[in-house]
C-alpha cells in the first residue's frame, strides 16, 4: 500500500532509516513544487486543504483554497522529490478557474456521481469585487470529466440558490444509497458591517448565528437541503461537521464544529436514526457538548478497539474524547495522553 502525502501548512518528508527511535522530518516544502499563500478576507479565516487522486493515475494531488487568491490544483507527477518537482499547478487548464470570481474557503471532495471520478466541492465567503452583505455568495461543485479538468455544476445540482457565508463541508452517505451526501457549515446569517471591525459582542450577536446545510444527494443528479427535514434546528457559528458511525451501528453519524460554543450553540455530536430519517442530539447526555471555538474535528480510533475517538482543535486549548463504548459519554483524556495545547488550532488528522 502506498504511503499517502499529508498536506498542513508545510509538505513533510519523513526521514529514512525507519527505527524504533523518534523519526525526523524534513521540509521539503520548496523542492516538491508546493508555492502557495492563501490571501485572507477582511481578517477572517486561513484557508483549506483538500487530496484527492484527480486524474485516477494512483497519486495524490491537492487542491488549495486561496481565499482572495487563486485557488491552487497540484497536480502530483509522481517522481519522488528529486531534481524535478513533484507537484505541477495545472488549475488554469483545470476548468476550476470559475473560483476566480469567489473568496474561497474550504474544499472536499468525492464521487457524487459515481462514474469513477472524484468530484470537488468548493465552500465561499463572498464574490470578488463589489462588496454586499454576508451572507454573499454559492459555494461551487465542480464534476470530474475524467480526462483531468472538470466543469462547473452548481446550478445543475440546484446549489446556486443557497447563498451563504460557508466555512468547511464534509461528504458522507448518511442515507446509505451509496451516494455521497454534504454537510456545509455556515458562519454568518446576516451581518452588514466590516468584518474587520467585527469583535468578540458583535460577532456572538443573537441574529448572527446561521443554520448549516444537510444536502441529500438524489441519485448522482442533484442535491436537497433536508436539515430540517431530518429534524434539525440548530444556529451557530459553523465551522462544517464530519460525518463518523460514533455508535457502530453501521450508519453515519454527525458532528458539527461550532466557534463560540461558550457563548452561542456548543458543538453538537448528532445520532443519525436510521430509517426513521431523523438526526438526534446526544451531545449533553455523551458529554461531547463542547463550549468551545471549535474549528475542526480528527476522527481515529487511538487505543484500536473498535470504537471512533475524536480530537477538537480550539483556540484556547485542544479536547481529546475517548470513546467509552455505546450509550457511555466520552471521557476528555486531552491531559491525560499528553495533548494539552494551548496554541491557537485549526485544523487536525490522525495518521499512521
Amino acid at each position: 500500500m502506498k504511503k499517502k502525502i499529508i498536506i498542513t501548512t508545510l509538505l513533510l518528508l519523513c526521514l529514512i532509516p525507519f527505527s524504533k527511535a523518534q523519526k525526523n522530518f524534513k521540509d521539503v516544502t520548496k523542492q516538491s513544487g508546493i508555492n502557495h499563500q492563501f490571501q485572507v478576507y477582511e481578517g477572517m479565516f486561513g484557508g483549506g486543504a483538500c487530496v484527492l487522486d484527480f486524474d485516477n493515475d494512483g497519486f495524490e494531488d491537492v487542491f488549495l483554497t486561496g481565499g482572495m487568491n487563486d485557488d491552487i490544483l497540484y497536480k502530483n507527477n509522481g517522481n519522488g522529490t528529486g531534481s524535478s518537482p513533484r507537484f505541477t499547478n495545472v488549475y488554469e487548464k483545470s476548468g476550476l478557474t470559475i473560483s476566480k470570481k469567489f473568496v474561497t474557503q474550504g474544499a472536499t471532495a468525492a464521487d457524487v456521481n459515481r462514474d469513477g471520478f472524484v468530484d470537488l466541492f468548493v465552500t465561499t465567503i463572498t464574490t470578488k469585487g463589489k462588496k454586499l452583505p454576508v451572507p454573499r455568495a454559492m459555494n461551487l461543485l465542480f464534476l470530474n470529466n475524467g480526462n483531468g479538468t472538470f466543469r462547473d455544476a452548481t446550478k445543475e445540482y440546484k446549489l446556486d440558490q443557497l447563498i451563504s457565508f460557508s466555512t468547511a463541508a464534509s461528504f458522507g452517505d448518511f442515507n446509505a444509497d451509496g451516494f455521497p451526501d454534504l454537510y456545509v457549515g455556515n458562519y454568518f446569517n446576516d451581518f452588514k458591517g466590516e468584518l474587520t471591525v467585527i469583535n468578540d459582542a458583535t460577532i456572538v450577536g443573537a441574529t448572527q448565528t446561521s443554520k448549516g446545510y444537510l444536502l441529500l444527494n438524489k441519485g448522482g443528479k442533484y442535491f436537497e437541503d433536508v436539515y430540517e427535514d431530518y429534524g434539525l434546528n440548530y444556529k451557530g457559528f459553523g465551522f462544517g461537521g464530519v460525518f463518523t458511525d460514533f455508535d457502530n451501528d453501521g450508519d453515519q453519524d454527525l458532528i458539527i464544529n461550532h466557534d463560540f460554543g461558550y457563548k452561542r450553540t456548543p458543538n453538537l455530536l448528532l445520532e443519525n436514526k436510521g430509517w426513521r430519517k431523523k438526526f438526534i442530539d446526544v451531545s449533553p447526555a455523551l458529554k461531547m457538548d463542547l463550549k468551545i471555538n471549535s474549528m475542526a474535528t480528527a476522527v481515529g480510533d487511538y487505543n484500536n478497539d473498535g470504537l471512533m475517538d475524536y480530537y477538537f482543535t480550539n483556540i484556547r486549548f485542544n479536547h481529546f474524547m475517548v470513546n467509552q463504548g455505546v450509550g457511555k459519554p466520552f471521557s476528555d483524556k486531552t491531559q491525560e495522553v499528553g495533548l494539552m495545547n494551548f496554541a491557537i488550532s485549526w485544523g487536525a488528522n490522525f495518521a499512521d
